[in-house]
């Protein structure tokens, strides 16, 4: 394993995986415990049965099971179960990590566009209300003899609304 660079190592029989051996298990299972790591055997200190998943699973579902499982590797399995690699939780970290990078725009164009929409619904309303108070005042005046005929009222509308924007 660590010739290759890699944390963990499918076991297999033939073409079945019987389990998976980790630098943790070496670690903690041989070297703390005062092992000879070059007598002691793989099949004493792998996890048995290895957990799998198909070329298909979803990184969410992956992700899932090995935060259940408190694991870091998962078995990958094609569709005739033979093994195909092992996957790493921190590859599963960088993919969900490039998905909430991804979220995080989208949230930030959304708000961007609710906040011009609120600015936009804070000017109708404060002009609704000038708007409101001016009529109150017409209701009040008394018109003696004569027709009254009430000013025309407009309600100011934000240019990018008023161009269809």
């Amino acid at each position: 394993m660590a010739e290759r660079r890699v944390g963990a190592a499918t076991v297999l029989e033939g073409t079945g995986v019987v389990g998976v051996v980790t630098e943790r298990d070496v670690m903690e299972k041989v070297v703390a415990a005062g092992g000879d790591p070059n007598t002691t055997r793989v099949r004493d200190i792998m996890s048995s049965p290895a957990l799998s998943v198909s070329v298909n699973t979803s990184v969410a579902t992956a992700a899932e099971l090995m935060r259940k499982h408190h694991i870091r590797h998962l078995v990958v399995l094609d569709e005739h179960e033979t093994l195909v690699g092992m996957l790493a939780l921190r590859y599963l970290l960088y993919d969900l990590m490039d998905d909430m990078e991804r979220l995080h725009g989208r949230v930030m164009n959304l708000q961007k566009h609710f906040g011009q929409a609120n600015e936009d619904l804070q000017q109708i309303l404060i002009s609704a209300e000038k708007v409101e108070k001016r009529a109150s005042r017409i209701r009040e005046v008394e018109f003696e003899g004569e027709e009254a005929c009430e000013p025309a009222v407009s309600i100011p509308v934000p240019a990018r609304l008023a161009a269809g924007g």
